[in-house]
């Protein structure tokens, strides 16, 4: 009789499980990178990989920060300065770190595709994710401990389906691992200093990860909250196009969470402070190398290959390289390294790819 309760409730206790979770699909996302790029290791540094691995006499002590940290991208000197204490100038550790990170960044892709269809499941099936306790509305004339029973029983036998009639980890596997594969990352998987783009690709979909984790956590939300916090500073600590997170983690949040700016804000006040508190990241870095390693003339190409391209007109022409890389994700024909890319100057090349951009 008591071996018998103590079964009762035991299976109580057991949550409903999203039908389709495959627990060994991670795995195929490693392959999957590690046979992309497997032909990368011995590719030898180029561009920029010279002044900034070759020439660069700060990576050579990895136990000076003032090395690494003079800089605006001190993660990713950091890690430069790792790769140069284990192998010098042999390639092949620099790029197992950025096929590694390339790697990291699908996982957790996997996960967020995962866990967001997986919340969805079960709220549509009555259940909150946040240690699965029913969500249900108590009919009137209806007892609510009446009414909770008959939803715990019913959902201790149901399979919860994934939405479009879909598993939710095979629809994640396949979205992380044409990510992983595709011809547009070779770039900054390849190229060993555009790891720049990895690492902040990685810690964007970290703090994102974590947000995710937190609000479907009941006992460690806190926990899940400070570490999006800080891969959101560590992402800002590898390329200023971190800048977007907080916004984008909120506008996350607003639409497959909370429901309402209101409400995002109400539930997670504290880890939006925190995320914009890691803003002052970006600034910490442009102090600290101002006094560390003042640069004589500061001229930048903003990304164009131009010398003397201004930041608005580098603003005025991202909306036609948006749409091209656009066009690119779906059909990634005639790749290059170098477009050359020409600044928009007049008005037609300015104002019709941004109406593009507003359609979408």
């Amino acid at each position: 009789m008591m071996d018998k309760r103590k079964s009762t409730r035991a299976k109580r206790s057991d949550p409903p499980r999203p039908v389709g979770r495959v627990e060994w699909l991670p795995l195929l996302i490693v392959g999957a990178g590690l046979a992309a790029y497997a032909n990368s290791f011995q590719g030898p540094f180029l561009f920029d990989d010279i002044g900034h691995i070759v020439q660069n006499e700060r990576i050579r002590d990895l136990w000076s920060p003032a090395g690494y940290l003079a800089t605006r991208r001190p993660v990713v000197a950091l890690s430069l300065a790792v790769n140069y204490a284990i192998s010098e100038y042999r390639v092949w550790s620099y790029h197992a770190f950025n096929i590694g990170v390339h790697v990291l960044a699908g996982l957790t892709l996997f996960g967020i595709v995962r866990r967001t269809l997986e919340r969805n499941s079960l709220l549509e099936a009555g259940v909150s994710p946040a240690g699965c306790r029913p969500a249900y509305v108590s009919p009137r004339g209806r007892k609510p401990a009446a009414r909770r029973a008959e939803t715990e029983n019913a959902l201790r036998h149901a399979r919860v389906p994934s939405p479009a009639g879909a598993p939710a980890s095979w629809f994640a596997l396949a979205t992380a691992a044409i990510w992983v594969v595709h011809p547009l990352q070779t770039q900054s998987v390849s190229y060993t200093v555009q790891r720049g783009e990895a690492l902040m690709g990685l810690f964007y979909l970290l703090t994102i990860y974590a947000v995710l984790r937190g609000a479907d956590s009941a006992k460690r939300s806190r926990w899940w909250y400070a570490a999006a916090v800080v891969t959101s500073a560590l992402g800002m600590g590898s390329k200023a196009v971190m800048v977007t997170a907080p916004v984008v983690v909120l506008l996350f949040d607003r639409t497959l969470i909370a429901g309402s700016f209101l409400e995002a804000w109400r539930r997670r006040w504290g880890l939006y402070v925190g995320l914009v508190a890691s803003w002052s990241v970006l600034f910490a870095c442009g102090i600290v190398q101002s006094v560390l390693n003042p640069p004589p003339g500061v001229t930048t190409t903003v990304g164009l290959g131009y010398a003397g391209v201004t930041p608005s007109e580098y603003a005025l022409t991202q909306p036609g390289v948006i749409l091209h890389y656009l066009a690119l994700a779906f059909w990634p024909a005639n790749l290059c390294l170098d477009y050359d890319w020409p600044v928009a100057t007049t008005w037609p090349t300015i104002i019709v790819p941004a109406a593009g951009i507003l359609a979408l």
